[in-house]
């Protein structure tokens, strides 16, 4: 009951409040796990289209 009035935790609740600020921590975790696949399949896509445009400009003359 002191606890309560002078606001410190014991250590059961410094614990819980650990385990609830990593249980907030994972989801934004998860959230940015997906970015890196996207990110990388975003940079795969402009460098062959780049890629791409280069060699249909080049080589269309060509097969004509």
């Amino acid at each position: 009951m002191a606890n309560r009035d002078t606001q410190e935790l014991t250590s059961q609740e410094s614990a819980a409040a650990s385990s609830s600020a990593s249980s907030k921590a994972s989801p934004a975790r998860e959230r940015s796990r997906w970015k890196v696949p996207l990110l990388t399949f975003a940079v795969t896509v402009l460098v062959v289209w780049e890629l791409g445009t280069y060699a249909y400009i080049y080589f269309y003359p060509r097969l004509i």
